[in-house]
C-alpha cells in the first residue's frame, strides 16, 4: 500500500525509546522537543553546547537521558550503549560549520566521517532499532556553480573540508546500507537538508545568528557573500520530515524502500540571496538596512555562490510540500529572537511555534498528534 503522505502518528511514537546524537545543537534541540511532544523517551549523545547562550540550556529538562560523549570515541560510545535498546536512532552529531572546517579539517573529517562510522557500527551490532536516519547536508554535492538544483543521484563532492566530509558521510551511509543494514532489515535513510534557520541558533559565522546578535542590540553587521543564493528553510521543516520518514520506514508496508537518500528543501521561490535575507530581517525589526548592514564581498575562503536542491522525490513519493514560505520563515525566525531578547522563555517560544506549525501542516502530513 503506497504511503499517500508523510505520517506522524502519536500512537506509533508514544513510549518509544529514541536516541538522538547531536541533541545539544540547534537542530537537535528542536528535534528533541517534537519527539517529547509525541511522547517518546529521548536519549541524547553529544558534546557540551558549543555556544553560550544556547537553546539546549532552555530545553535540557525535557531530555530523559543526557550523555556527554564525543562520537569520535568509539570505546566510550560502546560502553554506554552496548546494553541499550532503541526503537529509532537519529544521527545529527557533526562539526556543522563551513568556515570552521578550514581551521579544523582533521576534527571535521574525524567527527563527520568516522563519527558516523562509529554510530552506524553500534546500530548494526548492538542497538538494532526499527529504523535509522543520518542527517548530512545540501553541501554534499559536487557544486560547479552551474545554477541547477541538485537531485539525489547527482555526483557527490566538496571544495571545503565541511562539504567534502558530508559527501564522504553519504558514501559511508550508502556502504553500510548495502553491506549490513539491508541484510538486517533495518531501513537506513540519509537526509540532505537545505540551509536551516530558526530561533535558538547562536553559532559563529552563520548569517542569522550574526544578524540577530547585532541588530537586536542596534549594532551594524558585516554581510559577506551578499549575492550567495541558498535554499532557506525553517528548522521545523526538516525536523518534521525526519520524523515522518522514520514513521514511513518503520510502519508502512513498503518501509524498506524509503531507506535511501532524500533531499529536503524549500520551494524555488525561497531560494534567495544573503542580501535579501538580511534586508528582510531588518524590515521585520523596523530598522534601516542602509544604516545597519555593511555589505562586503569576502573572498578569503571559498564558499559556493549558488546552492539549490531539488525535493521532487520527496514531493512525488509522499505528496509533501514545505509549510512555510520565505517571508514566513524569516518572520518566525526574527520573532523568536525578538521575544527571547525581551526575556521570553525560549522553551515556550519553541513549543508555541511547534504547535502553530502543526496547525499549518495538514497539507503536508497525515498527522495524529
Amino acid at each position: 500500500m503506497q504511503v499517500k503522505k508523510l505520517k506522524i502518528q502519536a500512537s506509533n511514537w508514544a513510549g518509544r525509546r529514541v536516541l538522538v546524537t547531536g541533541h545539544t545543537g540547534f537542530m537537535g534541540s528542536w528535534l528533541c522537543l517534537v519527539l517529547k511532544k509525541l511522547g517518546c523517551e529521548v536519549w541524547g549523545i553529544s558534546l557540551e553546547p558549543a555556544t553560550n547562550p544556547n537553546l539546549f540550556s532552555a530545553i535540557q529538562a525535557q531530555i530523559d537521558k543526557h550523555l556527554i560523549i564525543d562520537i569520535r570515541d568509539f570505546d566510550k560510545l560502546k560502553k554506554n550503549l552496548i546494553h541499550q535498546k532503541f526503537d529509532f536512532v537519529f544521527h545529527l552529531a557533526a562539526q556543522p560549520l563551513v568556515r570552521q572546517s578550514y581551521d579544523t579539517p582533521i576534527e571535521t573529517f574525524a567527527t563527520n566521517v568516522m563519527g558516523t562510522v562509529h554510530i552506524l557500527d553500534l546500530v548494526k551490532d548492538f542497538l538494532k532499532p526499527m529504523a535509522c536516519l543520518v542527517v548530512t547536508s545540501d553541501k554534499c554535492y559536487k557544486n560547479e556553480e552551474k545554477k541547477f538544483s541538485f537531485k539525489e543521484d547527482d555526483p557527490l563532492g566538496g571544495h571545503d573540508p565541511y562539504s567534502a566530509s558530508k559527501a564522504a558521510t553519504e558514501i559511508v551511509v550508502d556502504s553500510y546500507r548495502k553491506s549490513f543494514f539491508e541484510k538486517l532489515k533495518i531501513p537506513l535513510a540519509s537526509v540532505r537538508a537545505g540551509n536551516i534557520i530558526g530561533g535558538g541558533d547562536w553559532s559563529d559565522a552563520r548569517i542569522i545568528p550574526d544578524l540577530m546578535r547585532n541588530l537586536l542590540n542596534k549594532k551594524a553587521v558585516e554581510i559577506r557573500s551578499p549575492q550567495a543564493i541558498r535554499p532557506w528553510q525553517h528548522v521545523l521543516e526538516p525536523v518534521f520530515v525526519y520524523i515522518g520518514l522514520m514513521d514511513a520506514m518503520a510502519f508502512s508496508e513498503n518501509g524498506n524502500e524509503h531507506g535511501r537518500a532524500w533531499n529536503i528543501g524549500p520551494e524555488e521561490s525561497s531560494c534567495r540571496n544573503v542580501k535579501e535575507l538580511a534586508e528582510l530581517c531588518c524590515k521585520n525589526l523596523n530598522i534601516s538596512a542602509k544604516d545597519f548592514l555593511n555589505i562586503k564581498s569576502s573572498n578569503d575562503l571559498h564558499e559556493a555562490q549558488f546552492l539549490q536542491i531539488d525535493s521532487s522525490l520527496l514531493k512525488k513519493t509522499f505528496h509533501w510540500r514545505p509549510v512555510l514560505d520565505f517571508e514566513k520563515t524569516i518572520d518566525w525566525t526574527v520573532e523568536w529572537y525578538r521575544q527571547q531578547h525581551q526575556g521570553k522563555d525560549p522553551l515556550l517560544l519553541c513549543q508555541t511555534q511547534i504547535n502553530e506549525f502543526l496547525k499549518l501542516s495538514l497539507d503536508s502530513f497525515n498527522q495524529v498528534i
